[in-house]
């Protein structure tokens, strides 16, 4: 039988926060010396490269189902190599679309629709009823 050890003095704390889980005062919970975000010079390298490789104009003719896709292939007449385009998967014209759709636009606003009845109860009391079935005796509706 494998013996157990004693838990950590630490343990079920985290450093740098109250007993109710919120940060101390002067402890944000990051790192020391970083901010959190992505360096600048990182930034700039990966929109020259969108720039270079033209990576947005890539995009809207893959979402259009253009033949961008490149491979070597032999040709079965010749035996010659010849190099091949074929529009994107379906799958992978959506994801462009919807990438394309997303910055040029926004997502859209999600909306919840309900069709049925809303029902609602209001009760005004002078102290809560302990229990739920305290409470369903006092307040639901009549059944007669």
């Amino acid at each position: 039988m494998q013996r157990l050890l004693p838990p950590a003095k630490t343990a079920g704390k985290t450093a740098g926060r109250t007993k109710h889980g919120q940060f101390t005062r002067g402890n944000s919970g990051g790192k020391k010396g970083r901010s959190g975000r992505v360096p600048r010079d990182f930034t700039k390298l990966c929109q020259s490269l969108v720039d270079k490789y033209e990576l947005v104009d890539r995009v809207a003719l893959m979402a259009g189902g253009k033949p961008i896709i490149q491979f070597d292939a032999v040709d079965p007449d010749t035996g010659q190599p010849e190099t091949v385009f074929a529009p994107a998967r379906a799958t992978d014209q959506l994801a462009a679309a919807k990438l394309l759709l997303s910055y040029a636009h926004g997502q859209p606003p999600e909306h919840v629709i309900h069709e049925g009845e809303i029902t609602q109860y209001v009760v005004r009391t002078g102290r809560m009823p302990a229990t739920l079935d305290e409470w369903r005796k006092t307040f639901s509706p009549s059944r007669s």
